[in-house]
């Protein structure tokens, strides 16, 4: 697994203003002409140069593992998405990251570690919650159907094309017309998909919606 060792400055603007700041206050003391000993001058240039890589957030980062988190949503909205293909999810992180070590990370309203891509089913379905924890960097699947984190390491989101037109079935109405009770059902998958249509007290019953096909149909 590999390492990261680098530097790196979090606000030029900060470092800036701080030389600026250190360059105006030995100006000064070299205007006045305070004599001091050569270690003092030593200390005091050593402690004014720290100050300003701390003002700019000087950051070393060494040791860090190099891993790469996938989070992959598995709310109930990516049913349709081909990376629920284990197969198919290993050989497009194969293709997005080549040998680089990775972490799987599935959530919903929840999260769930796994170590490699395995059957993958759905999480409890309430709505989706995207909490990224600390990482180098995050490769992102989902349809985006969640709130923006406040805070977040950077992410690389990967469209799936099976997300961009789900083939899939919803309830698109559901209302009270005089006596009866209709239900909106649009089906976009492949085959007929049965819906069970019930209500209380009564009995239960079953349509059959065609691919393709939009309509109406009465509950009871």
């Amino acid at each position: 697994m590999g390492t990261l060792a680098s530097l790196s400055i979090t606000s030029q603007a900060h470092l800036l203003a701080a030389a600026l700041l250190a360059a105006a206050a030995v100006a000064g003391l070299w205007l006045r002409r305070l004599g001091a000993p050569l270690s003092v001058r030593l200390l005091l240039a050593g402690g004014l140069g720290l100050w300003v890589l701390a003002a700019g957030g000087l950051t070393w980062m060494i040791g860090r593992s190099a891993q790469v988190l996938v989070m992959v949503d598995l709310s109930a909205s990516t049913r349709t998405a081909g990376y629920r293909d284990p197969q198919a999810l290993r050989q497009r992180l194969g293709q997005l990251l080549g040998d680089r070590p990775y972490q799987i990370l599935y959530f919903a309203d929840e999260q769930q570690i796994s170590p490699q891509a395995q059957a993958i089913e759905n999480l409890s379905p309430g709505r989706t919650v995207f909490r990224p924890p600390t990482a180098e960097a995050i490769v992102l699947l989902s349809d985006g159907q969640f709130a923006l984190p406040a805070f977040s390491p950077p992410v690389y989101a990967v469209m799936d094309p099976r997300l961009k037109e789900a083939r899939d079935s919803a309830i698109t109405l559901l209302e009270r017309r005089a006596q009866q009770l209709v239900a909106g059902v649009r089906h976009q998958g492949e085959g007929p998909q049965g819906v069970v249509l019930s209500a209380q007290p009564g009995p239960t019953t079953q349509r059959w919606v065609e691919a393709g096909q939009q309509g109406l149909r009465p509950v009871s």
